[in-house]
């Protein structure tokens, strides 16, 4: 409540915006991550002087050179706030002082492309606090950041703004897209004692709020047998669980015998691009196998119940290019008729009908468009 109240008593207009400030938070005071910590990154790179600061509900936690850390949340991160000329996020911010009409506020929305549907579009099924709080947000956010046309689309028709959807690509693919995937394929395999011959089978769930370990359950024995005979050559599955999930590694581990666990390995992307076959099931794991161009299936049991969920998704994920299978068993079998030429049919079909716009240089470019505007240059906003 006393930060409710700041929001509108803090004397944002006491304090001269420093038009070389920028001020950055990723989730309500994450560490520092995601598309805000990768725009942070090249911002630094491409202008070293510039003063960019963190908000982090941990002020001890680790930046890069160039940054500085504020509590998030604090009077100080408030004095922060009134002062930068940008603002950049990925969520929405719940506590902030007025915006003044010559800050900039760039909304770096997390995730790829939404499945389920979102903001205004599932107004009827969220918390009426939350609805407050996306409105304002949206009044206040004068640039969000798209890797295709699908996306943008929601962004301009449910996030309660009137600005500008840059469509310059996702950071969270840049290291994905144009990467030297052999060479990061080769060094993954080696730090994961793995011959470079071994191919890889990748199952990436997300989070459940139930855990029950026979939703994990590959069959892993039977399924290393199919990829052999299908597929061919020697099969590792490796399995890695949601991070709120990582103490029940090792009962998934004993139900698929023979399994590696690499739910504690630090990147994610390097173990996307060291697969041969990647598994998920809602998980945005998905597109960052899409662009790392791996085949992909889904396993969910509860897909069903997810597609018909209380808010509902967007047609598009009748669309998608991956097989979904809701057994262990259809997924053996799916993977038995699995065609590579029909999947990368299917794949280039699907970009093209969401609009795509990924580079593999959306942080850098995002970074340049916030370093003009700062210093008040005439930018493309397409």
């Amino acid at each position: 409540m006393v930060l409710k109240t700041l929001d509108t008593i803090y004397p944002s207009d006491w304090f001269r915006i420093d038009a070389n400030k920028v001020v950055v938070t990723s989730f309500r005071g994450k560490p520092y991550s995601g598309n805000p910590g990768r725009i942070a990154t090249a911002l630094h790179s491409i202008e070293p002087d510039l003063d960019i600061v963190w908000l982090a509900l941990d002020p001890s936690e680790p930046v890069p050179e160039g940054v500085r850390v504020v509590k998030y949340n604090s009077l100080a991160s408030y004095r922060e706030l009134a002062t930068a000329k940008v603002w950049i996020d990925d969520f929405r911010k719940k506590y902030f002082p007025r915006k003044k009409v010559d800050q900039i506020y760039y909304q770096v929305w997390h995730g790829v492309l939404p499945l389920k549907k979102i903001e205004l579009d599932a107004a009827a099924k969220l918390d009426r606090m939350y609805l407050a709080e996306a409105k304002r947000d949206g009044e206040n956010t004068d640039y969000m950041l798209a890797g295709n046309d699908f996306t943008a689309q929601v962004y301009e028709n449910a996030f309660w703004f009137k600005g500008q959807v840059l469509r310059f690509g996702t950071p969270s693919l840049d290291n994905i897209i144009g990467a030297k995937q052999a060479d990061i394929a080769h060094e993954t395999k080696r730090k994961l004692g793995l011959a470079d011959t071994e191919k890889v089978f990748f199952y990436c769930p997300t989070f459940r709020n139930h855990f029950d370990v026979a939703d994990f359950d590959l069959h892993a024995e039977a399924l290393r047998k199919q990829l052999h005979k299908r597929l061919g050559g020697t099969w590792t599955i490796l399995i890695r669980l949601h991070p709120n999930a990582r103490e029940h590694e090792a009962e998934v581990l004993k139900t698929n015998p023979g399994a590696v666990g690499v739910t504690n390995f630090p990147d994610l992307s390097a173990l996307i691009m060291t697969a041969d076959l990647v598994v998920t099931d809602f998980s945005s794991v998905m597109f960052d196998s899409l662009y790392a161009d791996r085949p992909t299936f889904i396993l969910a049991q509860d897909y069903d119940d997810y597609v018909n969920g209380e808010r509902g998704v967007y047609d598009i994920i009748h669309k998608l290019p991956f097989t979904v299978t809701k057994t262990p068993e259809a997924l053996i079998s799916s993977i038995n008729q699995f065609s590579p030429d029909e999947y990368t049919h299917k794949r280039q079909a699907f970009l093209n009908l969401i609009g795509d716009h990924e580079s593999g240089e959306s942080a850098v470019l995002l970074a340049k468009h916030v370093v003009a505007k700062m210093k008040g240059e005439t930018v493309d906003d397409a």
